[in-house]
């Protein structure tokens, strides 16, 4: 009787461990630091915050892989992650100072940096009475600091692994898989403008190697927190993104050529080119005198200029060539049937419209492929078109475009053929009527 109760309840305790397990909280986002150059920081989660490389701090070798090094007014900041009610973040980092009095966030929540208010940090944060003693710990600010603190910080020069959680349960502090502080104060993450790693919003920077940061929506169990330290195979998951890129090219301020990037495989004579091999800081990129044929939208990201020369620099699209559509379509279709298709290239934009669907209800795309008459578009149409209900044409239309934002501006840019240089919405529509001499 007594053995038959034994196994159940160690079947039942088998159960309940896989259970606990596959409950495991999986981070929202994460940080590896293993890009080969350049100043953005990919977040490998799908919902992703990129950080970004700041004041001169620098990629070095890290704990697995690559690594940011913090310090001597260098930080690493992006956006922030918005309020959370409970959550947990975990980093690895080697401190190369000894700490101090000023508080500062191995990874840190507030305003930008010199925005002067943290809001919440991982690393030395004021006491809860004005004028208190410095401690190491975890603290949130709605108003007031609370948190809970070490009896003392992390040893210089070597690496640690830091866990911090926050929720219903209170705030607890991991230091290589050991729980140093635990206080039942039960506050949320307040919204913030920034995070950032090795640094504190008043201007101050820490110097540390700091890697394989991660965020989550929920506490860390201390049996995974003590398996993490452990075990470091967990940072091959997930892996570094590999649909998106991180822009390399001049230093902030830096300025290119589009003659420098130019080939018979551009569609923009290098302009677009030399703009996505500037960083995503911005820059200027110099359109040269010349003539260039541009068959593509050009699209100008935030803080970049296109400075020309004046008459000198001339933007020319195609020969004007329309043909009518031969079939319906419904929005969202990426096929059109057209009378003749002779005369487009794969490749180059296209815009299609109809009596009815003009404007911005019509379609600018790049052709993907042509296959007799039938014309395979980059993305789906904006609205349905059908000939029996008004004339539909297919034209080229290729246009200088850029999506809400700031700082994006051309100069001396003279454009004939009547080629738009008016910034539009993500997905550019022309607004059919002839514009003649310098772009407005």
């Amino acid at each position: 009787m007594h053995e038959h109760a034994a196994a159940c309840v160690l079947v039942l305790t088998f159960l309940a461990c896989c259970a606990w397990a596959a409950d495991e909280p999986e981070p929202i986002h994460v940080w590896h630091f293993d890009e080969q150059a350049g100043d953005d920081l990919l977040d490998a989660s799908d919902d992703f915050i990129d950080l970004k490389l700041c004041g001169g701090a620098t990629r070095v070798e890290g704990r697995f892989g690559g690594a940011v090094q913090t310090g001597d007014g260098g930080y690493v900041q992006g956006d922030g992650v918005g309020r959370m009610s409970s959550g947990a973040i975990e980093l690895w980092v080697k401190p190369l100072e000894e700490f101090g009095s000023a508080q500062f966030g191995f990874i840190g929540f507030g305003h930008e940096f010199g925005g002067d208010n943290d809001q919440a940090l991982l690393g030395i944060f004021p006491g809860p009475e004005r004028g208190g003693p410095p401690q190491f710990g975890f603290g949130i600010c709605p108003g007031t600091w609370s948190g809970a603190c070490a009896t003392e910080p992390p040893a210089v020069g070597e690496w640690h692994h830091l866990v911090a959680n926050w929720g219903r349960l209170g705030i607890q502090v991991y230091v290589d898989g050991e729980l140093v502080a635990d206080e039942d104060i039960r506050l949320d993450l307040p919204r913030h403008a920034a995070v950032f790693l090795g640094a504190s919003s008043w201007g101050r920077t820490f110097g540390a190697i700091i890697d394989e940061v991660r965020i989550y929506a929920d506490p860390l169990p201390a049996e995974m927190v003590r398996r993490h330290f452990a075990d470091a195979s967990y940072v091959a998951s997930p892996p570094a993104p590999t649909d998106r890129q991180v822009h390399y090219g001049a230093a902030e301020g830096g300025s290119l050529n589009a003659a420098d990037f130019d080939s018979p495989e551009s569609f923009t004579g290098g302009i677009q080119e030399a703009i996505d091999a500037l960083p995503r800081r911005g820059g200027e990129v110099h359109v040269l005198p010349g003539t260039y044929l541009i068959r593509r939208s050009i699209w100008v990201r935030d803080n970049i200029t296109l400075r020309g020369a004046g008459a000198a620099t001339v933007l020319i699209r195609p020969s004007e060539r329309m043909t009518k559509l031969t079939a319906p379509a419904e929005a969202g279709d990426r096929t059109v049937q057209v009378e003749d298709a002779s005369g487009f290239e794969v490749g180059a934009d296209i815009s299609i419209y109809a009596d009815r669907v003009h404007g911005w209800h019509s379609t600018t795309a790049h052709i993907e492929a042509i296959e007799g008459n039938t014309v395979t578009l980059s993305r789906g149409l904006n609205r349905p078109v059908d000939p029996a209900e008004g004339h539909g044409h297919a034209q080229p239309w290729p246009q200088q475009a850029g999506g809400p934002g700031r700082g994006r501006r051309g100069h001396q840019l003279l454009p004939h053929g009547h080629l738009r240089t008016r910034a539009q919405s993500r997905h550019p529509r022309p607004v059919h009527r002839r514009r003649h001499g310098p772009a407005q």
